[in-house]
């Protein structure tokens, strides 16, 4: 209400993002309704919202197209707000359409005919979107957003859909008549728009931009260099794909889960969602979608002809992917829990067959070394070799136990109801890999045995059975210090021992009560990260220091809560500080390219998957960080900085969730942020406030204790919030 921009008149919030707000406002010259978008940080706004903001205004600034959304003004108010006006499109988006239904097929197909053809305009002038979502797209004319067609899901496979194989009488008449009240789409909010003629400097190699359902696999893998055109033409790909089948290609219980997805898995056909749909355009749409860039359209031309070919009854240019294909790409996806039980079946018949193979091999290639180990020294090469495709064998079954059994745990991730079909999984996995000989230069087996029992105490842990979770947690915690020995200190065996004192100093405080075991155990993993980041050792199992500085932060975490246990809020503080200062070095380490330079290729290659997943947990390690620091404020009498800090940690959780609805983690962690308010204002005596944020906490944790109430974790905060009420 306080914003004054000259030559407007504000007339309300249109909405709000990650760094501004978008008003409704008059142009008093022109005497036109405008969308008028500012920075309301101003003259404090960091460096980055400002290079997004002057990047959306340039991008915009060239380009005048039908559809997409003119830039009016560019300016800045006397106070040192940023601010640019555009065209106001009253129609919605069109994420606010496709929540009241799906387009009709030929109303999908004409709608994403028009984007690709704006956005061929937009990448003849060096612009790449990277950001297209239903979200950023505006409907303006044709019937209001949220306007369900009459032709129904049920019956427009007569009224609406002709398909090309099936009918010769469509005509670009019949067509016309269908489309008679077209929408039409415009393209807003290039604030993430790549000008292929320069560097601004907003990106950098490894740093993810997008939304993650839409985000072509070059994206997802951070290759901001080698994202162009064809990013955009897979995004149009992806929006089509929800245009008709009401979902996205990809959808994970977490951003990382979708990540994984985008990157490693194939689209569910669109045919088996809905079967209506000609193959015509369901080639057209995966075409879009394909995990190489050089085998999509070549241009937003080229996929605007085809679905305008499509839309007139005639051959498209692109053909469906062979049976071959299908097969192959069918093979490198996983299902998700819908389909998990096939997963299990492969998980299963891989494990036995390589496993029982690798045993008939071994014990077959040990009786001819025996007899031979007398004969020349051809025969002793001969039986070197032999040994040598051994070991490989091995290897190959434990590598297809530790692959299905990640794969498939990552599908299920926190779905509710499914401890016992994980722990199940778990322990067939581990039986299987008992099963498979151990040669003599090989310890992968272990390897894989420990990754095992650490998964299955964390279900044991989650399930409430805690002398159960604790046995399997020292086992690994000895198991990984025989490691550390028989690995003469790697850099990777050194990182998983400190891993699991995290866990076993969690188990000590929390089950045993050891408060001096506790210590011990955050102490020694405090020791090891510092180890290898001031002695690494390059070569086999070598790590990135950001790697190892973000898991750090778990150690000061942990001695943080072992602090406040003890009754020291100052010493508390001290090490949520230390955590938040780890993780703002993390953040700048992590897109520092000579991070990578000690490392192979393979290293490199599993370092930047690593990368993408702390991008991910930094903002929440953050949030936790923010919340202890809170609370040790306020136990230290400094309420204002408590204060701040709170609200700090609560708009990140916030964040979080909005950006994945529903998913049970962030749902958690939100409870958990609102329920330390509740407390802070309940020993404040702000009692309305303590109230509001404790209904919000019970209400949230009560939501995903009841989806899930296996959870004993989350039934314990249940309760928890039920006393704080």
């Amino acid at each position: 209400s306080n914003i004054r921009v000259p030559g407007y008149k504000m007339l309300g919030v249109l909405g709000r993002g990650g760094m501004g707000v978008v008003y409704k406002a008059i142009q008093e010259k022109a005497n036109r309704p405008v969308a008028l978008k500012m920075i309301l940080a101003g003259s404090h706004a960091d460096q980055a919202d400002r290079l997004r903001f002057k990047a959306e205004a340039e991008a915009a600034a060239k380009l005048s197209h039908p559809n997409i959304v003119q830039l009016y003004e560019v300016g800045e108010t006397p106070e040192g707000f940023p601010y640019f006006s555009q065209e106001f499109v009253a129609g919605g988006t069109l994420a606010d359409r496709l929540k009241q239904a799906p387009l009709r097929l030929d109303e999908a197909a004409a709608l994403v005919e028009s984007l690709a053809r704006a956005m061929q305009y937009a990448h003849e002038r060096g612009i790449v979107h990277r950001d297209l979502k239903p979200l950023n797209i505006l409907l303006d004319g044709g019937r209001a957003p949220g306007a369900v067609s009459e032709t129904t899901t049920k019956d427009r496979a007569t009224k609406t859909i002709n398909p090309p194989e099936q009918s010769t009488s469509r005509s670009s008449a019949s067509v016309t008549a269908e489309l008679s009240r077209p929408l039409l789409p415009k393209i807003s909010d290039f604030g993430l728009a790549k000008q292929l003629d320069s560097d601004d400097g907003q990106t950098r190699t490894g740093a993810i931009m997008g939304s993650p359902a839409y985000m072509a696999p070059e994206q997802a893998f951070g290759q901001s260099k080698h994202v162009g055109p064809a990013a955009d033409i897979y995004a149009l790909g992806a929006i089509l794909y929800e245009c008709l089948t009401d979902r996205q290609p990809f959808k994970g219980a977490t951003i990382a889960d979708t990540l994984e997805q985008v990157r490693t898995m194939e689209p569910i056909r669109l045919r088996a969602f809905v079967k209506e749909i000609p193959r015509d355009l369901e080639t057209i749409c995966l075409h879009c979608l394909h995990k190489d860039p050089q085998r999509r359209y070549a241009s937003g031309e080229a996929l605007a002809d085809d679905l305008r070919r499509y839309c007139e009854g005639k051959p498209i240019m692109v053909r469906p992917v062979g049976t071959p294909e299908r097969a192959w790409r069918w093979c490198r996806r996983n299902p998700i829990v819908a389909s998990l039980t096939t997963a299990v079946l492969l998980f299963l018949v891989a494990t036995a067959g390589v496993s029982l193979w690798s045993a008939k091999t071994l014990a077959g290639k040990n009786i001819i070394i025996q007899k031979e180990k007398d004969e020349a020294t051809g025969a002793r090469l001969l039986a070197d070799d032999k040994r040598d495709e051994a070991r490989k064998q091995a290897t190959l079954a434990l590598n297809t136990i530790q692959t299905l059994l990640d794969k498939v745990l990552t599908q299920i991730g926190d779905t509710p109801n499914t401890l016992k079909l994980k722990k199940e999984l778990i322990e067939t996995a581990l039986e299987g890999a008992a099963k498979v000989t151990e040669t003599d230069q090989s310890t992968s087996r272990e390897a894989t045995i420990l990754s095992g029992h650490q998964k299955l105490g964390e279900l044991f842990q989650q399930s409430g059975e805690t002398e159960k979770a604790y046995r399997e947690f020292a086992w690994v915690n000895e198991g990984a210090r025989n490691r550390v020995k028989s690995k003469e200190g790697t850099d990777a065996a050194r990182y998983n021992l400190a891993l699991s004192c995290v866990t076993m100093a969690d188990l000590a405080r929390e089950f045993k009560r050891d408060m001096p075991a506790c210590r011990q155990y955050i102490e020694e993993a405090i020791a090891l990260c510092d180890d290898i980041l001031a002695h690494p050792k390059l070569g086999l199992g070598a790590l990135p220091a950001f790697q190892v500085r973000f898991r750090l932060t778990e150690g000061h975490n942990r001695m943080a809560v072992h602090f406040v246990r003890l009754g020291d809020p100052a010493a508390a503080l001290e090490q949520f500080r230390r955590c938040h200062e780890l993780l703002s070095l993390v953040a700048r380490e992590i897109d520092d390219p000579a991070q990578l330079d000690p490392l192979d290729d393979e290293q490199k290659k599993r370092a930047m998957a690593e990368a993408a997943g702390i991008r991910i947990g930094l903002s929440q390690f953050d949030a936790t960080a923010l919340m202890g620091m809170g609370s040790m404020s306020f136990r230290l009498g400094n309420k204002e900085a408590a204060d701040s800090y709170f609200g700090q940690s609560l708009g990140i959780r916030e964040q979080i969730l909005a950006d994945k609805p529903g998913d049970p983690a962030a749902t958690w962690n939100l409870a958990r942020v609102c329920g330390a308010i509740g407390d802070f204002h309940l020993q404040a005596r702000n009692l309305a406030a303590a109230q509001s944020f404790s209904q919000r906490s019970l209400d949230l944790v009560r939501q995903i204790s009841d989806a899930d109430p296996l959870r004993a974790d989350y039934r314990r905060d249940l309760g928890v919030a039920y006393y704080r009420q």
